[in-house]
């Protein structure tokens, strides 16, 4: 089942140190295969895409794999450093993780 849904968050901030726009599309959204696939674009200046697979693993216990590639839209974009482009995706990831893990925890979405 595919889902179209447009949100704007601030996590351009988290990229460029300026408050930019980032609009999240749900592209695929299948909950019998614990799969969803998220376009993000970060106010025209770079567009990461996003899956998330949860897989159980145990009694309780799954497994969640998230695969982020980012394309660089801009020249400023493009110019950025591997590795600082490879932390900020790491920060997104564990922040990710973290939202996930509490919602899986909890029934509650962090605010």
């Amino acid at each position: 089942m595919n889902r179209w849904f447009a949100h704007e968050f601030r996590s351009g901030l988290l990229f460029f140190a300026q408050p930019l726009p980032t609009t999240w599309t749900t592209i695929a959204h299948d909950p019998d295969k614990n799969y969803i696939l998220f376009h993000l674009n970060l106010a025209g200046k770079a567009v990461i895409r996003l899956e998330i697979r949860i897989q159980a693993v145990g009694q309780q216990v799954s497994q969640v794999k998230f695969r982020m590639i980012l394309t660089a839209l801009d020249q400023e974009t493009n110019a950025m450093a591997v590795e600082t482009i490879r932390e900020k995706l790491e920060f997104i990831l564990n922040m990710l993780t973290d939202s996930l893990k509490h919602y899986c925890e909890t029934g509650d979405m962090i605010s």
